[in-house]
């Protein structure tokens, strides 16, 4: 019989295979505190990380860090978002414009005491083609990031994202902060899968522990018997929309 935590993990696994073509399956670490998951982790275990995927040979790494922009608005009542891209080797700067809703996610807390956790999210993704000219952001962030790549024959399987990360209500704030105080140091994956072998040959409950145990590593958490526990979570973005719009019961 298979634990809490992979059957939570493979719900989210299940309902992301079924809409891979515009969602993204994503883990991201960090704290359990007073009933809300606060992603994020230590410096020093920033840094570890950083050193020890640098020497992994199985990921191919990049050796510089690059920077995005993000806006943070809503459109018609969806979440979406602008993201600016800086390359600076080829001097260009890129845009895209995306919604992006949450379809299903769980979070999970180590078993002990240090409020160490992680939240894996599968969240519907639809290019915006006609952004609006003027928008009032809720927030901006600028991330400053590093990837490193599972490429497994040629197919790239797992992304894992280091970002040094600042946020305020607007550019010039953000950018006020991102001098003056110190970054959220915010670990990612991200399961890709680019041409779909990986989850034809696995299925979700051996995804789901395959997770469990990339989690449990960025964690730092190296023993076997490590515990996981699901937690109580708000409901996905779709779900409280579609609830806030149906009537009441008689």
């Amino acid at each position: 019989m298979e634990s809490s935590s992979v059957r939570q993990v493979s719900e989210v696994v299940s309902d992301f295979r079924k809409k891979k073509k515009n969602g993204e399956l994503e883990i991201r670490i960090g704290k359990y505190i007073n009933g809300k998951f606060i992603p994020g982790v230590e410096r020093h275990e920033f840094d570890q990380l950083i050193t020890d995927m640098q020497s992994a040979p199985t990921l191919e790494g990049e050796e510089t860090w690059s920077e995005v922009l993000d806006y943070h608005y809503n459109t018609r009542d969806v979440k979406t978002r602008t993201r600016v891209t800086f390359d600076s080797e080829n001097m260009n700067v890129k845009t895209e414009h995306i919604t992006k809703v949450t379809e299903n996610e769980c979070v999970l807390e180590h078993s002990s005491e240090d409020e160490n956790a992680f939240r894996v999210s599968f969240a519907s993704e639809t290019p915006v083609n006609d952004p609006p000219n003027v928008c009032i952001p809720s927030y901006v962030r600028i991330k400053q990031r590093r990837r490193f790549k599972d490429v497994r024959e040629g197919n790239l399987v797992w992304c894992y994202e280091l970002s040094k990360t600042w946020s305020a209500n607007s550019r010039s704030a953000v950018e006020h902060a991102q001098h003056m105080v110190a970054p959220v140091y915010e670990v990612e994956c991200e399961l890709v899968d680019e041409n779909g072998s990986y989850m034809s040959a696995n299925t979700d409950v051996k995804i789901a522990r395959s997770i469990l145990m990339k989690s449990q590593l960025l964690l730092g958490e190296e023993q076997d018997d490590v515990t996981f526990n699901p937690v109580q979570r708000e409901r996905p973005d779709s779900k409280r929309r579609r609830s806030s719009n149906s009537k009441p019961s008689r």
